[in-house]
């Protein structure tokens, strides 16, 4: 594996395109109207992200 293939998986940008990926592949039974599903997992998501990276710096998420 090349240095930029790896960078290029191996990264922020690469794991929320893996991640979104597989959320489509869930299937979405809403009526259309307000958000969709996938949007709705990737805003959990972040913040998920937001709170696991707040723990391993031990820094307060609002301070």
């Amino acid at each position: 594996m090349s240095t930029s293939s790896f960078h290029k998986h191996l990264s922020a940008p690469g794991l929320i395109k893996e991640v979104r990926a597989c959320f489509e592949r869930i299937e979405d039974n809403g009526n259309g109207k307000g958000f969709s599903l996938i949007d709705c997992l990737m805003s959990g998501f972040a913040v998920f992200s937001l709170i696991l990276l707040c723990q391993i710096t031990q820094k307060p998420l609002f301070a």
